[in-house]
């Protein structure tokens, strides 16, 4: 997830963690207190937590090995890197990048130092990122990773709420793995939605009441 830093510097050390002290609020994102120029490519992140986190989402598992996946810490490795960094930037020899994501108009600076980096797919910019763009890099992902496993069945779509991503995502990848309709409606509600993980689309019970009362 490439940004352009404001300072037009390559820092001497790249870190995902902002280690200043959050006195000035000026110079922060809020809620997440992301520096303003990284957090300019948050459509990215949001993006790349949509694709595959690791080599279990691209094929259908047994049962068993899906439970076993869930003791693994199998999260995604999304780097924030600045454009000016790319050409100095040292990766080891086992981490090579699947995908940058960029601003349009870093996409020219960003595919050649994509290139000095080895990433695997071309550079895309977050104007072209959608429905279609997503399932174009599942499937290059899967050809790369499996390309004699035949691929995980079902369509994959981009999440519209980010308030309810964290029930949602993961029900998305569940629903594929299951057959079922991952189309949730716009208005959905947490409560309803967990209710739907933990039981499936075709229970008829309504979801139980959790509110609290005095």
């Amino acid at each position: 997830m490439v940004f352009d830093p404001e300072d037009g510097k390559a820092p001497s050390e790249i870190s995902p963690v902002i280690d200043a002290p959050l006195e000035d609020p000026d110079q922060f994102a809020i809620p997440h207190a992301l520096a303003r120029d990284v957090a300019r490519a948050l459509p990215g992140l949001w993006y790349c937590l949509h694709l595959p986190q690791s080599r279990g989402d691209l094929v259908d598992l047994e049962a068993w090995k899906l439970k076993s996946l869930q003791q693994l810490a199998m999260g995604h490795h999304v780097m924030p890197v600045p454009v000016t960094a790319l050409d100095s930037l040292a990766l080891a020899p086992w981490w090579r990048p699947m995908l940058a994501l960029c601003s349009d108009e870093l996409v020219e600076r960003t595919a050649r130092g994509a290139v000095a980096l080895g990433v695997e797919l071309p550079v895309a910019s977050f104007s072209s990122l959608g429905d279609a763009s997503l399932e174009e890099h599942w499937q290059a992902i899967q050809e790369r990773v499996y390309p004699d496993v035949p691929p995980l069945a079902g369509k994959v779509a981009l999440s519209r709420r980010l308030d309810l991503a964290a029930l949602d995502l993961p029900w998305r990848l569940m629903a594929r793995r299951m057959g079922w309709d991952i189309d949730a409606p716009a208005d959905e509600e947490p409560r309803t939605l967990l209710h739907r993980t933990l039981q499936g689309p075709r229970s008829s019970r309504p979801p139980p009441d959790w509110s609290v009362r005095d």
